[in-house]
């Protein structure tokens, strides 16, 4: 029988668990509600439960890591050996570690500028994936996926050169 997940997919998805581990040293810690979400002053717009701020949102994470990893591993054209396919693999992991370490800082009353670090994650993430799209050769999965790009390599390398550009800029 074929592997579906292989050490990749199980690494990066206990990477995306961890901070559970920190959020369960500090438990009793944390408030009842815990702020999740914040407003783009960093003022707090949801809460949930200690459990779900907890255990939700890595778990959540896990899940889309493992679908993530999934729809990556069955692209027919993938390229295993690409460094846009690797990162692809990885992405899920610092969000995870990102986001909960956030939310735990600030439900343990710890200062933290979240109106300025997570802009500028993103930032950097529109960075690091307009770097490797015009590295990215063609396939199923991870692109820009139009008719066009699909049929024909010459129009894929184009459009992704320029979309590399202009996720660059948009990073800045």
């Amino acid at each position: 029988m074929k592997k579906i997940f292989d050490r990749t997919t199980i690494l990066s998805t206990i990477v995306v668990l961890l901070p559970i581990v920190p959020a369960l040293i500090f438990y009793q810690r944390l408030p009842e509600q815990v702020a999740i979400h914040f407003n783009a002053k960093g003022v707090a717009d949801r809460w949930a439960s200690r459990p779900l701020a907890v255990f939700g949102l890595p778990l959540l994470l896990a899940g889309i890591n493992i679908v993530t990893q999934f729809i990556l591993l069955t692209d027919p054209k993938r390229d295993t050996q690409s460094k846009i396919f690797r990162l692809a693999r990885w992405t899920i992991a610092p969000i995870s570690i990102l986001a909960n370490t956030m939310t735990l800082l600030i439900a343990l009353g710890i200062s933290v500028q979240i109106e300025r670090i997570i802009p500028l994650c993103v930032a950097i993430l529109f960075l690091v994936i307009g770097n490797y799209l015009p590295k990215a050769k063609q396939n199923y999965t991870i692109g820009i996926k139009i008719p066009w790009t699909l049929a024909n390599e010459e129009n894929w390398n184009k459009t992704h050169r320029l979309a590399g550009w202009v996720w660059t800029g948009g990073s800045v």
